[in-house]
């Protein structure tokens, strides 16, 4: 009995011994990770937020800065549209009786168009009509109002209208 009372002491010391020094690991590895991980991961989360928010700020400005330029070349293409209105208006060779003239003179109009058509890079044609006549007057030529509306344009019958519409009343 006494040698069972000694190994039972003995077993039950070992494994008061092994549990002490498990239990001391344990409370090592989470000192550890208490003093290396939990700093690595607070400045991860800062690291992260800074960055999103830096990023955020970077595509705002580079919107911004896209739109602006939109805006800029709208501006500046509608004061070259708003140019080249005025010097229509304001060009002899353009007026209804000297187009109505004669062939001739006719094509001197479209010629004068093409002039303006050029002046400006983004303006593919321009089309000029005068009061209710059928003739609309291009940079490439004459061509009847029905046609332009049929052939180049391909409106259907409700946008048909509705640009006859526009332009008969601009």
């Amino acid at each position: 009995k006494t040698i069972a009372k000694t190994l039972v002491c003995f077993y039950n010391s070992a494994m008061l011994k092994f549990h002490k020094s498990v239990s001391f690991l344990y409370r090592y590895l989470l000192s550890y990770f208490i003093v290396s991980i939990l700093p690595v991961t607070i400045m991860t989360v800062i690291l992260y937020g800074n960055l999103v928010n830096n990023l955020q700020r970077e595509i705002e400005a580079s919107t911004l800065y896209k739109l602006s330029m939109v805006k800029n070349n709208t501006n500046m293409n509608m004061d070259t549209l708003r140019n080249i209105a005025m010097g229509i208006t304001y060009n002899h060779r353009l007026r209804y009786y000297v187009a109505k003239r004669s062939g001739y003179d006719a094509m001197e109009s479209v010629s004068e168009l093409r002039k303006y058509r050029a002046s400006s890079a983004f303006v593919d044609d321009i089309a000029l009509r005068y009061g209710n006549d059928n003739t609309v007057y291009t940079s490439k030529g004459t061509i009847s109002l029905d046609n332009l509306i049929k052939y180049v344009f391909h409106f259907d019958i409700e946008l048909e209208r509705v640009f006859l519409n526009a332009i008969d009343t601009s």
